[in-house]
């Protein structure tokens, strides 16, 4: 079965590196990008994504991730699988104290850390 990753806000060398990294650790994922707070919404209440990867600082408009964790508390309260991808820990710990997942940076993309992290993940999906 195809599961989907939505990822809310990479530049474009982020994004290619964020799909190459899925590629390696889960053939089966598509990658979905979004770039602004309401498209990501729109795309979140038209498909059911197995994990959001949320950038702190959107790259095309500069909005925050933080704030579109707070738009859909909600749904993570049901369920939704949501990261914050920053290497800031202050920002981590934001993301944790609404409700996401222990996330990474992107300096961390390829450690095997960062794999078995976001593979278990998508195992209990």
């Amino acid at each position: 079965m195809s599961k989907k990753v939505l990822s809310i806000g990479q530049c474009g060398f982020d994004e290619s590196s964020i799909v190459s990294f899925f590629k390696k650790i889960a053939p089966e994922v598509t990658v979905v990008q979004t770039h602004t707070i309401a498209e990501s919404l729109t795309a979140l209440n038209q498909t059911e994504y197995q994990l959001v990867l949320v950038n702190r600082i959107f790259d095309q408009t500069g909005e925050e991730g933080l704030t579109l964790l707070k738009q859909v508390q909600s749904q993570i309260k049901d369920g939704l699988r949501l990261l914050l991808v920053s290497n800031l820990p202050d920002a981590q710990g934001a993301a944790l104290a609404l409700g996401a997942l222990p996330g990474f940076g992107k300096a961390q993309l390829n450690q095997q850390a960062t794999a078995q992290l976001v593979s278990s993940y998508l195992e209990h999906s």
